[in-house]
Order: C-alpha cells, then sequence, then structure tokens
C-alpha cells in the first residue's frame, strides 16, 4: 500500500521538487489525469474513470490508508471534495495541504469558504471524531498577498487541528531551490506525524 498518497495539480518541475522533498515519509502515488497522454515525471500514478460514482471510493479508501495525504489546494469540484473528504477521514497529523504559487487571496478565501460550507453540511455520523466539540475545522485566514514564481505555501494542522501556514520559496539563499525550502518547511509535518504514529502506534498497511 502507498506510504503517501498526493491529489494534486502541479507543474512539471514542481511535482519532482515535490516527490524529492517528501521522499522521507515514503513513495508518493499520484492520481492521474485521465486521459493524458504524457503524465509528469515524478510521483507514480494510478488512473480512475472520470465519472464521480466510480472514482469517489476508491480515492476515499486511499486517502484512509496512506500515511500522508498531500492535497494541492484548487477550486475544482474534484478537488473540493478531495479536501472535504481527507478532512473528514483523517487524524490532522496525517494531513498537508498545498498553496500553489500564484493563487489569489480571492480564490484562496473562495476555496476556505466552500470548505468551511461542505463540512459543516455533513451529518453528524460523518463527522470526524478529531474534531473538537464536533465543529469542523477551517483553513486559516488567508496569510499570504499574491506572488508568482517557484513558491509553495504550506498548511499543517496540530492535533486539535489548529492551522499552521508556512510560506516556501522565499528565501534569499543562494543555494537554496524549492525543494530544500520545502524540505525546511516541512519539518513541523514530518515531526507531528512521527508523534502521531508512535503515540497511536498506527502505521500504513
Amino acid at each position: 500500500m502507498t506510504r503517501l498518497l498526493y491529489l494534486a495539480t502541479a507543474s512539471r518541475d514542481e511535482e519532482e521538487y515535490i516527490v524529492d522533498a517528501l521522499r522521507p515519509v515514503g513513495p508518493l502515488v499520484a492520481v492521474g489525469t485521465p486521459g493524458e497522454i504524457l503524465p509528469f515525471a515524478g510521483a507514480a500514478r494510478m488512473y480512475l474513470p472520470e465519472e464521480e460514482e466510480v472514482w469517489h471510493q476508491p480515492v476515499s479508501r486511499l486517502i484512509e490508508r496512506a500515511r500522508l495525504v498531500t492535497l494541492t489546494l484548487g477550486s475544482s469540484a474534484g478537488t473540493m471534495w478531495e479536501l472535504t473528504e481527507a478532512m473528514r477521514i483523517l487524524p490532522p497529523q496525517r494531513l498537508l495541504l498545498m498553496v500553489p504559487g500564484m493563487t489569489g487571496r480571492a480564490e484562496y478565501e473562495a476555496i476556505r469558504t466552500k470548505n468551511e460550507r461542505a463540512l459543516k453540511a455533513l451529518p453528524e455520523a460523518a463527522r470526524n471524531q478529531t474534531w473538537k466539540s464536533n465543529t469542523p475545522p477551517s483553513l486559516p485566514n488567508p496569510p499570504f498577498k499574491e506572488w508568482s514564481g517557484p513558491e509553495i505555501g504550506l498548511i499543517h494542522f496540530s492535533p486539535d487541528w489548529e492551522p499552521t501556514f508556512t510560506r516556501t520559496g522565499s528565501s534569499d539563499l543562494p543555494w537554496e531551490n524549492l525543494c530544500t525550502s520545502l524540505i525546511r518547511g516541512l519539518r513541523p509535518t514530518f515531526d507531528q506525524l512521527a508523534a502521531h504514529e508512535e503515540k497511536t502506534r498506527w502505521h500504513c498497511s
């Protein structure tokens, strides 16, 4: 079974950097775009039919069993469903969100609002038991201005679902590229994941 599940839309270069940065946690498996002729170099890919009633169930199972789910935020219906499903199923230590470069404040706020509505609409029986007082968590307030270039924002969650936003790719160090800045930014996520696994004795199969 996969150690990492990557649900993303990224550039070719970005994906290779992401794979390298996440390698300490395990091999990366992405859900590919149906019909793509030449997949990006980086993650191994699995392909599912486009019909929602067909792909929702296997993706939900992958989310549940992966060691770490890494999701690139986007406003498409499929990505919004994946975000809601990951927050519904997972403990917070096993979820990492990436905010791609060129994401505007308005787009991010729209994603945040849609996600809040979707989580609040879930019936009580379907809600995540790790939510405090059965209250759905939310993404952080837009902590950034629009930016350009090879930069990725990271959002990870504390054990009580408090979100933290980290901006990568903005270092002035001449030897630092997107991969090395991602590795530095991912350290809190890796530490929380390791602590969660040690405490719960949970490991992906």
